[in-house]
């Protein structure tokens, strides 16, 4: 008797490795490079960052900075992983909150235009949604999963067009 494969979402393989990743570096020693700065948070979530002008940037439990200030993140929100890319423009959260999916698709299209950005598109089922936007110098998309129980889990990915 043979069973069906799982299949995972790739946003879900890249989210998991970029958490897995930002626990690496967390459980890294103290001692740093010469270069390397540190920045901690309460509660003991990092910012690595080899020196301040790195083209690559993990990160756990901060939004990174070059989320513009208008962007709308959901009351209650957890900031997990993180990553700034500046080689290619790039920068990725993900956010577990609770909340269902639909709770968190009406805050994104009611927020996002309040803000200033464009929902270009915005599709999806109970459990999964997905919404393109655009605005304030930024174009992206805003995946939404089911997480559990009264619980999702947000991946946001924008570039800086230019």
């Amino acid at each position: 008797m043979f069973t069906k494969p799982v299949r995972i979402p790739v946003l879900r393989v890249v989210a998991i490795a970029l958490i897995v990743g930002g626990l690496i570096l967390g459980a890294c020693g103290s001692s740093t490079p010469s270069g390397e700065t540190t920045t901690s948070v309460p509660g003991g979530d990092t910012t690595t960052t080899v020196d301040p002008n790195a083209s690559l940037v993990f990160g756990k439990g901060t939004l990174p900075e070059t989320v513009p200030g208008s962007f709308p993140i959901p009351a209650q929100s957890v900031v997990g992983a993180t990553m700034i890319d500046r080689n290619r423009s790039l920068t990725e959260f993900v956010m577990t909150l609770p909340a269902n999916v639909d709770a968190v698709v009406k805050f994104y299209e009611d927020n996002l235009p309040a803000r200033g950005y464009e929902v270009s598109n915005s599709v999806g089922t109970d459990a999964v949604w997905d919404l393109e936007f655009s605005g304030e110098g930024v174009v992206g998309d805003v995946n939404i999963r089911t997480a559990g129980s009264g619980l999702a889990y947000v991946a946001v990915s924008f570039t800086t067009p230019g």
